[in-house]
């Protein structure tokens, strides 16, 4: 009896527990991507993010081939505090009656978020209500475009004709003059996401430069020489400030400000602010080795035309003086001769000198300029004032790592001229890839979690060091605050 009831209480074990065992194994192929956008909606009361986000879920295994199924969503989240505020399906068929394909954003106006995928949706922006009108945008279209200054859509129909739609009405209009060939050959900027921007250095207007780098970083490159071995094991970074003149190396210097240390560190800079070439930055103009060139005396030459005087006679009195001063004249030719040659003599040893100083002046620029370059592989140059700051004190943003691994998760710390970390927050992300300012003074990035297979969303308030991050594959919303990862990161 009592193997009956195990037998019988294990049978109904299996039953229960095999479909979660294989939901299990398949949400380990599940994954999600942010795919087009995002983009930021900064201009009302909320700032929201939209985007178009590819949602993969596994439905079987055979042979260790997994087979899983993608489908495509609009959504927008709420960029106060992590709220998805909708999520609508992106399922219109082509004209062919296929279910395929990737959305993309196409942009947004006043009371629209536009996307497309086989056939444009235009949602509502508060609810997320598809706008279903006539016309050209009831059926497949085969390729749409959002012009934001002119507010509205440009289209091309299954038949190959383009269409205007207004941005606010959805009214069409037929647009034959537009070349549907040359329409989308040019990206539409406002589309764009600000790439992560970064830099390795900084200088300001005064020469002083801030380094995210190695003691021995710094120390090669004030002395304006390339360092042998392998740059790539450079991972605990410190921020070090000083001048650098390669005009005179023996007084430049480099000290640490602070006693933090970033594994793979780089400064956060405006994505608007293009880099400095390196070049450009030590462009100082060393001392002139300018050389004055002796000038040739001229020998004497009366030089003068009878239709230069008023009369014949006038003609021949000049005439006669010049030939009485010409022996004096020959004499005084004669010394100024010898001492241009004297001169001469003298002019080619101090050429030869200046070339050679000159020479020396450019190799010596062109040592720093290749000693920057090394360290500059990590991330370019940029102006002090390109860097993002946060707060009255200005305090830096400086990104880095958990550890010296690739791929190893990411921290966002707040550091003060003083070098002082004022906080780190773990981003809970291997890679960030665009980063931007709202208009309240948060940062807003978007990144990837290969651990939780999904795209994430992230808000950090830089007074404080806190935020939010949220996960596109669960939809959930996790706080984010200050850590034990920060005081490990920054030790």
């Amino acid at each position: 009896m009592f193997k009956t009831v195990a037998a019988v209480g294990l049978g109904l074990a299996l039953v229960a527990g095999l479909p979660l065992l294989v939901s299990w194994q398949l949400s380990r192929y599940a994954d999600s991507r942010i795919q087009s956008g995002p983009l930021l909606l900064d201009d009302a009361s909320a700032p929201q993010m939209a985007f178009v986000l590819e949602d993969t879920r596994a439905h079987a295994v055979e042979n260790g081939i997994v087979r899983s199924r993608s489908r495509q969503y609009a959504q927008v989240v709420d960029m106060r505090d992590g709220r998805l505020l909708w999520s609508r399906r992106l399922d219109a068929e082509d004209a062919q009656g296929r279910d395929w394909g990737r959305g993309a954003l196409l942009g947004a106006s006043q009371r629209y978020l536009f996307a497309w995928r086989n056939a444009v949706y235009a949602f509502g922006r508060a609810d997320g209500h598809r706008e279903k009108p006539d016309g050209p945008l009831a059926a497949p279209v085969e390729r749409a475009r959002y012009d934001a200054q002119a507010g509205q859509l440009a289209v091309v129909d299954v038949q190959g004709r383009t269409w205007r739609i207004d941005g606010d009405t959805l009214a069409a209009t037929a647009a034959d003059e537009i070349d549907p060939a040359t329409l989308f050959e040019k990206a539409d900027p406002g589309m764009a996401a600000p790439a992560l921007a970064s830099a390795s250095a900084a200088v300001d207007a005064d020469g002083s430069w801030t380094l995210l780098a190695t003691p021995a970083q710094a120390q090669a490159v004030a002395a304006g020489r390339e360092r042998a071995g392998d740059d790539m094991l450079d991972v605990r970074r410190q921020m070090l400030r000083g001048r650098l003149d390669w005009r005179s190396p023996q007084t430049n210097r480099f000290a640490p400000v602070g006693e933090a240390v970033f594994i793979r560190g780089v400064f956060l800079r405006d994505p608007v602010r293009a880099p400095l070439a390196v070049d450009t930055a030590l462009s100082q103009v060393g001392p002139e080795h300018d050389v004055p060139k002796p000038e040739s005396p001229r020998m004497p030459h009366f030089g003068r035309e009878p239709s230069d005087f008023p009369n014949e006679a006038a003609y021949r009195q000049a005439r006669a003086r010049y030939r009485a001063q010409l022996p004096a004249a020959l004499r005084q030719f004669s010394a100024e001769q010898s001492e241009y040659t004297r001169a001469m003599a003298a002019y080619r040893a101090q050429r030869q000198q200046a070339n050679a100083q000159a020479r020396q002046t450019r190799a010596a620029r062109n040592a720093y300029v290749n000693a920057m370059r090394g360290l500059l592989r990590h991330a370019p140059l940029a102006a002090d004032n390109a860097l993002w700051t946060v707060g009255a004190a200005r305090d830096r943003l400086v990104l880095h790592a958990t550890h010296a691994a690739r791929g190893a998760p990411q921290l966002l710390s707040a550091v003060g001229e003083d070098g002082q970390v004022r906080w780190t927050l773990a981003l809970e992300v291997e890679r960030l890839d665009a980063i931007w300012r709202a208009r309240d003074g948060a940062l807003l990035a978007v990144g990837r979690s290969d651990d939780a297979r999904s795209d994430v969303l992230l808000r950090v308030e830089p007074g404080s060091g806190t935020g939010w991050r949220y996960l596109a594959r669960t939809r959930d919303t996790q706080p984010l605050a200050p850590g034990a990862p920060a005081s490990e990161a920054t030790r």
